[in-house]
């Protein structure tokens, strides 16, 4: 009954009745609870019927009915044993999920990683992770704590998403917020370390056995069922190739030009033979019945495993000496060679002959080569930071990679860095600018109201001055006039025009004073007015200035550490010696003296991760199913699980905490730096809640509870992470000051529910988009609506700037994501959530078809569909 006019929403005489805490707040006139006296607790005398004004009023707009005889017994007696808050009552307001329908699979939210590398999508109460490079699906998240709950991340709907600058995702559910972390690559095997620095390796076709050659001439070969290492040593100088042929046949090559072939522990069935020339390098080839070796005479030689390592054939390609091979197709029946002629040559395997099939101007030394499993690329490394990636079919260059990669991103990240804050630093120049000349008009207007004072103090003085004159003509005039009338003069005509026209100029000087004090009282008004003015000037001015010393000190440091970055660039010497292809062909592995794998995709050439194996040089890598070996110059053979994998880092709030998150999270936002997160939700109808989390400890930082009469949509850190904007469905968009979360601005013009908000890279604008199916900017710093973008013919669900420009990204339940307000293709479902990349060139979207879609903004292309 109570309840319908003094809820969180509608508080009539501020009294809300929804909770015992609200209740001993009281109303506007006092305290309505007395705890432990009903008989002097308004809320009891008033719903009693005891005390004017009766509750509810009779005839109420909401028909809430009188409390029962037996309703107001019970509020008595709740009263008068202390109004306390009955924490039974609490515990039959828990919250109980059941497990969540496999029908729920729209897309909620999406995030894409700082990196590009990654994007997360919250199908339900789910989240997938996606490789974006390959649109590769790396699987779920799963919070440990919910296997077999339904085996998620969440128990409800995964309402938000956010990546931050270091790739540490938030996830928001039902009361909690779920920080995850990228794991390190996963060591699976520590194998027994070789004898001296390695220097090749070879995988059987099943995976069960490799092998590593070392620079000593040992070879360890690593058995996994059952799991053993035999070590052996048939040659005198570096082994320069080992695999796998016939009849279980190890084919090892030296440097001295030694070929060896034997079955594991019996080397008394070795066979052994020596070449005329040095081989660099050597692979099994024709289904294991025979093998390649690069020499250093340039010289490819066949030799027959099946007839005790006989020489076969002898190809005469290359015009330098063969330094890398690497075999290929079904049954390896081709294979490609790199020279130090600088060029890779296809060759294929016949009946009784070997076919030069294709060549390849490599531009440098290709030391080693790999060909993917599909066949259909092949790339090299050249001993520096260079990787090249090759079409088999048609010999053209795919892609030109780098190993800087990663730090020429951070440059290019800087370098726009450094462009906005110019940008910014403009803007206040141009602010100061404009403050200089309001400045200088003000102390101008300033000086014209102190001279028009000045004068008409002067005039007043003046007229005041005549007004006694006048008033001394006018006596004198009078008394004129009396002594004639009291001498009976003849003729009194004359004195009587003199008095009257004396008094006529003393109404004229009065009003003439009158006008005078007025013109004076304004010049005076008109000089505080100025002075105030001026004052604001004077302070807009030193505020634009500070401004401008801000932005030039922000300019100057980030200019700084671009400039030590690319320095790094320019020094940075990474230099790539072992190549090879992930199992599946998608991407292309180069390990590096740094101690690290990098990888790119095959289709493009994009860069895809860093393996860091904290182990010294890579001397080779290669793949063992589905996983990662590398041989590293610290002699550790390792295999590593390549897989990116997502762990659970901290939780905050939990479903039965409202104190910590009242209700759902419906919004993430990291700040710039990466190390706060703001979260946006509330009590749908009654609260908005904005906190601000501490990612280290997870502890509060600052927070508003009040910040919206409604439930928060979207949040946003400006991006000098000082303010944190907010959209929610009260219609309004307000920024808050992180210092305390206080209320700085407050924009109002939407006519519907406001569901995201975004700030434009300079912070000066700020983006929104609503229910009402329109898009607006607001200028931040003069508190005024800037424009209002039509369109859409559904709510906008999301919205962001591209980067580090103006053009704008909205994404509607009109089944339509657009960029600069221009459709992009097949969106085809309602969009729930888009995410923009940190530097705009892709989007990816989710929507209630389940299909999270990626394009590439230079070119508005439709990238992936994934599912």
């Amino acid at each position: 009954s109570c309840i319908a006019c003094h809820n969180a929403t509608k508080a009539k005489a501020k009294l809300n009745l929804e909770n015992v805490s609200a209740m001993m707040k009281g109303s506007d006139s006092g305290e309505v609870i007395v705890p432990g006296n009903a008989e002097d607790s308004l809320v009891f005398l008033q719903a009693a019927h005891q005390e004017e004004e009766f509750m509810p009023p009779p005839k109420n707009k909401s028909n809430a009915p009188n409390l029962s005889s037996e309703e107001l017994a019970l509020l008595k007696l709740w009263i008068n044993q202390g109004a306390k808050d009955d924490d039974t009552l609490a515990a039959e307001k828990k919250v109980n999920f059941a497990t969540m329908s496999e029908r729920v699979r729209a897309i909620y939210s999406v995030a894409v990683s700082p990196d590009n590398q990654y994007v997360a999508a919250g199908r339900g109460n789910r989240i997938f992770m996606y490789h974006t490079p390959t649109g590769k699906s790396l699987g779920e998240i799963v919070d440990p704590d919910l296997k077999g709950k339904g085996e998620s991340a969440h128990i409800d709907i995964v309402g938000s998403l956010a990546f931050n600058r270091d790739g540490l995702l938030a996830s928001g559910g039902f009361r909690n917020i779920k920080l995850w972390e990228k794991a390190d690559p996963e060591l699976l095997y520590d194998a027994e370390p070789v004898d001296n620095v390695p220097l090749v390796v070879g995988v059987s076709s099943d995976s069960k056995l490799f092998s590593v050659g070392d620079e000593s001439g040992f070879i360890k070969v690593y058995i996994s069922e059952p799991k053993k290492v035999v070590t052996f040593k048939d040659h005198a100088a570096a082994i320069t190739g080992v695999g796998f042929g016939v009849d279980g046949n190890i084919i090892s090559t030296s440097i001295d030009g030694v070929v060896s072939a034997r079955i594991i522990d019996k080397e008394a069935q070795m066979v052994t033979v020596k070449l005329s020339s040095p081989i660099n390098a050597m692979v099994v080839i024709n289904g294991g019945k025979q093998v390649a070796c690069g020499c250093e005479d340039g010289v490819i030689r066949i030799l027959s495993i099946e007839a005790s390592l006989k020489q076969v054939h002898e190809l005469k390609g290359h015009a330098a000496k063969v330094v890398s091979l690497c075999a290929f197709g079904e049954g390896y029946k081709n294979f490609i060679s790199g020279s130090a002629d600088l060029t890779l040559r296809i060759w294929q395997v016949g009946e009784g002959k070997v076919n030069q099939i294709k060549q390849i101007n490599n531009e440098e030394v290709p030391e080693a080569v790999a060909v993917s499993k599909d066949g259909k690329r092949c790339a090299s490394v050249s001993g520096n930071a260079k990787i090249r990636i090759w079409n088999i079919s048609d010999g053209k260059l795919i892609a030109d990679g780098d190993a800087g990669w990663k730090l020429s991103g951070e440059q290019k990240s800087k370098e726009i860095k450094v462009s906005v804050l110019t940008k910014i630093r403009d803007e206040r120049k141009k602010q100061l600018g404009e403050s200089d000349k309001k400045l200088k008009a003000d102390q101008e207007s300033l000086k014209k109201a102190q001279d028009a004072e000045k004068n008409s103090v002067e005039e007043l003085e003046k007229k005041k001055t005549e007004l006694v004159s006048a008033k001394d003509l006018k006596s004198k005039t009078e008394m004129d006039l009396k002594q004639k009338e009291e001498a009976k003069a003849p003729d009194l005509n004359p004195a009587k025009e003199a008095a009257k026209k004396a008094m006529e100029a003393l109404t004229a000087k009065e009003k003439e004073v009158q006008d005078a004090e007025r013109k004076q009282l304004e010049a005076t008004r008109s000089r505080e007015i100025s002075e105030r003015f001026l004052k604001r000037a004077i302070d807009a001015d030193s505020k634009s200035k500070l401004k401008l010393a801000d932005a030039e000190n922000e300019l100057q440091n980030a200019a700084k550490i671009h400039a030590d970055i690319k320095a790094r660039v320019d020094q940075e010497q990474k230099v790539l010696r072992t190549v090879t292809f992930s199992p599946d062909s998608a991407q292309v592995f180069a390990g590096s003296e740094d101690g690290n794998v990098y990888s790119w995709e095959t289709n493009a050439g994009k860069p895809c991760d860093v393996i860091a194996t904290k182990s010294g040089a890579a001397k080779v890598i290669a793949t063992v199913g589905e996983n990662m070996l590398v041989a590293s110059v610290d002699k550790t053979v390792r295999i590593w699980d390549s897989t990116p994998k997502w762990n659970l880092h901290k939780k905050i709030g939990g479903l039965q905490d409202p104190k910590t998150l009242v209700d759902r999270v419906n919004s993430l936002s990291f700040s710039p730096n990466g190390k706060l997160l703001a979260s946006g939700g509330g009590v749908p109808s009654r609260s908005g809640e904005l906190k601000v989390w501490n990612i280290a400890d997870g502890k509060l930082v600052c927070a508003n509870t009040e910040s919206h009469s409604d439930t928060i949509s979207g949040t946003s850190f400006s991006p000098d992470g000082k303010f944190i904007a907010t959209a929610a469905t009260d219609r309004f968009v307000k920024v808050f000051n992180m210092e305390g979360a206080v209320l700085e601005r407050s924009f109002e013009g939407h006519t519907n529910h406001v569901l995201d908000v975004a700030w434009r890279a300079d912070g000066f604008v700020l983006a929104s988009g609503g229910a009402d199916q329109v898009v607006k900017e607001w200028n931040f710093e003069k508190g005024s609506q800037k424009q209002t973008v039509k369109g859409h013919t559904k709510g906008v669900s999301s919205i962001a700037y591209m980067g580090a420009g103006e053009q704008l990204i909205s994404s509607s339940g009109d089944q339509s994501v657009r960029i600069a307000n221009k459709p992009l293709p097949d969106a085809a479902t309602f969009i729930h959530s888009s995410s923009v990349s940190q530097d705009g060139t892709i989007i990816a979207a989710g929507g209630e078809d389940s299909i999270l879609r990626v394009w590439t903004t230079d070119d508005s292309k439709l990238y992936l569909k994934l599912q």
